[in-house]
């Protein structure tokens, strides 16, 4: 006898913090249309703080300017004491530098800009899902530091000469 998973344990959850309430309910509609598992709506980092101690999401799409006393940065920070969460940040400002504090964020943080385009969105989600487990369904280890570029140590080697 094979056991079934409820469908809603079986697919990935996701949880939305998004201030602007009319983008995260067509955000959410988006993702239910596509087969995900919405597990909430936040407007604030603290209210995704309370959402995700209650049911502890597999992704979070957050927008970077929300209301509240934190942005979705520091949020998405403090969202890693629930275990390895990846987070796809969402912005309409994306021209501007990445903050050094987001992108040196382990798991590995992913960028969407507004407005969404539904092709990127389902590519970063599979992204940032797939990446945030390893064998076994546990969370994949810290990505390794990069090695130097080949073309450097080569320049070097040709000054030592």
């Amino acid at each position: 006898m094979t056991v079934r998973k409820k469908r809603s344990e079986a697919m990935p959850s996701i949880l939305i913090v998004e201030d602007e309430v009319i983008v995260a309910i067509e955000l959410r509609e988006k993702l239910r249309a596509l087969g995900w598992r919405v597990s909430g709506l936040a407007t604030s980092g603290e209210e995704a703080l309370a959402l995700a101690a209650a049911d502890p999401p597999n992704l979070v799409l957050m927008d970077i300017s929300i209301k509240g006393g934190m942005d979705g940065i520091e949020a998405a920070r403090r969202l890693q004491s629930f275990g390895r969460i990846p987070v796809v940040f969402i912005t309409a400002f994306i021209r501007k530098p990445i903050p050094r504090r987001a992108s040196s964020r382990r798991p590995p943080s992913f960028w969407l800009s507004k407005p969404l385009v539904d092709e990127d969105l389902v590519r970063t989600i599979r992204t940032a899902l797939s990446g945030a487990r390893g064998k076994g369904g546990k969370p994949a280890p810290a990505a390794p530091k990069a090695p130097r570029p080949v073309a450097r140590r080569k320049r070097r080697q040709r000054r030592k000469d």
